[in-house]
């Protein structure tokens, strides 16, 4: 009892607080840890209140890229398989030596090292939101050219250095003065082509795409042609090879079945359907020609009472014979001729044409 007494007597502080004094102390501690315990309470509940939220970002447990947010960690971690290193260390104080001991004591501390580095990584892209996707993408479309976007690419990995708004001002400021040396140029370049006002300058940027447009398919429409004839070149060289050997069915073969036309980039191709463009590239018509040749087509069958025979057709078109059958049976397919009513009514009007012809020709 007197040892107890002796320790108690060291342990109390001297003097003795009065018992007001305490009371009223003690009502002050009360009241600031209540003030405390509300706050972490709030703050608390704020925490909750972002981990469902972001929960509500990502449905699954882990997100696109292998965070938790629940847990606050990764499905893999940075160099995940550092603790196979040391999974099996065992200090034996009867079995290791020194050299065994600052050896194990090595491996100790670059475990630790690599557990620090990943906290502080782990750290920092929980403080930057990088493990938000949506707020990524969110942030990369404010940078609407790609250059900027490639700036912002090379700038990442300085972020570590500065802190979020510090590195965010930094940036900012870079586009900045992207965009005006960009502007600065354009400007230069309207001055150098004459043009002052804005709206010229509009004006300009629209006739310098549409000639760029016409550009483009003039290189297209040329490169086709030159394509197509190297075809007929290698076509003909092939011919003249089966000719002089003796064979002569190649020639043959080659004027029965030529390729067929290739229509990029022609012109009027536009107003053609799909069946009259592949009609054309088979038959090998230029669009802007068979538009023609159909029009005269269908005003001669107007003119003869609504019908029109082969016969007729080869009389108006006077083309290729093989040309004329197909684009008329084109026609007739798709019933922009048609035939004669009366046959015998149509012979005589398609001979009343005819020698009106001749007598205009003579």
């Amino acid at each position: 009892f007197d040892v107890f007494v002796k320790r108690a007597d060291r342990l109390i502080p001297r003097p003795l607080p009065e018992a007001e004094l305490v009371s009223e102390k003690n009502a002050d501690y009360l009241r600031a840890r209540q003030a405390r315990l509300q706050r972490e309470r709030t703050a608390e509940r704020e925490r909750k209140a972002a981990l469902a939220a972001d929960t509500r970002t990502f449905p699954k447990t882990v997100n696109a890229y292998g965070f938790m947010p629940q847990r606050g960690d990764w499905d893999v971690e940075h160099e995940n398989d550092a603790e196979s290193l040391v999974k099996e260390l065992v200090f034996n104080a009867d079995d290791d030596g020194e050299l065994d001991r600052r050896l194990k004591f090595a491996m100790l501390a670059i475990y630790n090292d690599t557990l620090n580095v990943r906290d502080r990584r782990k750290h920092f892209a929980i403080e930057r939101g990088l493990t938000d996707v949506r707020k990524l993408q969110t942030s990369e479309k404010q940078y609407r050219r790609e250059s900027e976007r490639a700036l912002a690419e090379r700038l990442r990995p300085f972020a570590r250095f500065h802190a979020v708004t510090a590195h965010e001002k930094l940036l900012q400021g870079l586009v900045v003065e992207e965009r005006t040396r960009l502007r600065i140029r354009q400007l230069q370049r309207y001055r150098e082509n004459g043009v002052t006002t804005v709206a010229g300058g509009q004006l300009f940027e629209r006739e310098l795409v549409r000639r760029e447009e016409a550009r483009a398919r003039r290189a297209e429409h040329a490169a086709s042609l030159q394509q197509y004839a190297a075809v007929n070149a290698k076509r003909r060289h092939d011919a003249a090879i089966g000719d002089v050997g003796g064979g002569g069915g190649g020639a043959g073969a080659w004027r029965s079945g030529p390729a067929p036309l290739d229509l990029t980039g022609a012109a009027q191709l536009e107003l053609l359907s799909e069946a009259e463009r592949d009609m054309c590239s088979v038959v090998r018509l230029m669009p802007e020609a068979y538009l023609g040749l159909k029009a005269t087509l269908i005003k001669e069958c107007e003119e003869m009472g609504g019908g029109l025979l082969l016969r007729d057709a080869r009389r108006v078109l006077k083309i290729d014979v093989n040309k004329t059958r197909r684009v008329f049976d084109f026609l007739m397919e798709n019933e922009w001729l048609h035939e004669p009513e009366d046959v015998a009514e149509h012979t005589r009007l398609s001979k009343e044409r005819e020698e009106q012809a001749l007598q205009e020709a003579s």
